[in-house]
């Protein structure tokens, strides 16, 4: 639902998701299908207790109309809602954005 429009999955989506999809970055397989059973399970198992916490937040913001979904989409396709959250809870927690130093790209 994320990369459908609902961006305040982004935690759920980018932090957990997609380390499911492409478990590469910390297990150097590619895909899900490449992992042995175990290996699996020990991603799986690695996102708690912090994916109960995100989920948490989530349904939080719901039940408090602090994300109320419109039914509506864009002239994408995506999904619309109306955001009521405030900076500090938009932003991620259960990955890391990576910045980028335009000064050092100069030299």
């Amino acid at each position: 639902m994320y990369c459908k429009g609902y961006n305040f999955f982004d935690n759920l989506g980018l932090g957990y998701g997609l380390r499911v999809e492409v478990p590469g970055v910390n297990n150097y397989r590619e895909t899900w299908d490449d992992l042995s059973e175990t290996e699996q399970t020990t991603l799986l198992n690695s996102f708690y207790p912090d994916l109960d916490t995100e989920i948490k937040k989530v349904i939080s913001w719901l039940d408090t109309a602090k994300v109320v979904l419109t039914g509506m989409k864009d002239e994408y396709n995506h999904f619309e809602y109306i955001d009521s959250r405030t900076e500090l809870e938009k932003q991620p927690t259960a990955y890391k954005v990576a910045t980028v130093d335009n000064n050092a790209l100069k030299q």
